[in-house]
């Protein structure tokens, strides 16, 4: 996957047995840990956290792509986004 070029959506391999990581998830948007839960909470029948125990979550890739690909095609940001883009 790369990070520095094309649209984010294009960023995503899109197979759903991928799991992603909150923290591969923030440095690929570009955002804060704070803005990724803001946006699951305000998405949670697209972004659904898989548990797989007390301190570890993940996100299927195509969950987090459909998401990406929603808002660019809105040409918004992402519901539930307040401008944060730190890092």
């Amino acid at each position: 996957m790369s990070i520095d070029s094309g649209t984010a959506a294009s960023k995503w391999s899109g197979k759903d047995t991928s799991l992603l990581r909150e923290a591969h998830i923030v440095q690929m948007l570009a955002i804060s840990r704070a803005t990724w839960w803001r946006w699951v909470n305000a998405n949670p029948e697209l972004l659904t956290p898989i548990r797989l125990g007390r301190n570890s979550t993940r996100w299927r890739a195509s969950a987090v792509q459909a998401f990406v690909e929603q808002a660019e095609q809105r040409g918004a940001k992402p519901h539930g986004s307040k401008g944060d883009t730190s890092a």
